[in-house]
């Protein structure tokens, strides 16, 4: 009898699907416990800036949202490797490191105070950076998408394309609303997360129905 392997249980995908709601609930969440945020205005991250009165507990479910996605992720590039599909194995594992790189320069790389967001700078280092990693991720995602092809994973692959072109349009308008100071930041920002949550949860849930 054949081993079940690890990426076989539904447990594993669903993470990246939690992972994925979580992400989601997060602008609403912090409406609901901090009235003063306008998530119009300014940027999911500043619910974790320095002084925020919640930081502890955004960023900690920040981390684990991207945790939990990173865990479905590894689990698609598992199964690409062990039916021995190079380019879907590439594809899938460069999402992976790619989405990694965008939790930790979110999260990790010293996180500014509230009126850094309230009066941003006209494009910091971190933003240079995350914009190099946004599109190398959606880069990915497109590269996927276009190798599932090949195994007729239309809705799959139509799904990923579509998103990846929105999360790159999205944050493209949140860093020109960054540079022009208009108070639409914030609401480009929801979208651009949504439009990469999505993706990656949409393909966590796909996986998922699959699995035993």
């Amino acid at each position: 009898m054949q081993q079940q392997q690890w990426w076989q249980h539904k447990i594993y995908f669903g993470f990246g699907v939690v992972g994925a709601l979580t992400y989601f609930l997060e602008s609403i969440v912090g409406v609901l416990v901090w009235p003063a945020y306008q998530p119009l205005a300014y940027p999911i991250a500043i619910l974790a800036a320095q002084d925020a009165p919640h930081r502890v507990g955004f960023l900690i479910a920040q981390v684990v949202a991207g945790i939990m996605i990173a865990i479905a992720l590894a689990a698609i590039w598992s199964y690409h490797q062990f039916q021995h599909e190079r380019r879907m194995a590439q594809g899938s594992l460069a999402m992976l490191f790619s989405f990694i790189m965008w939790v930790l320069v979110n999260n990790v790389w010293p996180n500014f105070t509230m009126v850094n967001y309230v009066v941003p700078e006209n494009f910091p280092a971190k933003n240079i950076v995350m914009a190099v990693i946004i599109v190398g991720l959606a880069a990915a995602m497109l590269y996927y998408a276009k190798q599932i092809q090949k195994l007729n994973w239309w809705s799959l692959s139509n799904v990923l394309t579509v998103l990846a072109l929105l999360f790159v349009i999205f944050s493209v308008l949140e860093f020109g609303m960054q540079l022009l100071n208009w108070p639409l930041r914030g609401f480009f920002d929801i979208l651009a997360t949504d439009s990469l949550a999505l993706g990656l949860g949409f393909s966590s849930w796909y996986f998922m129905r699959q699995a035993i």
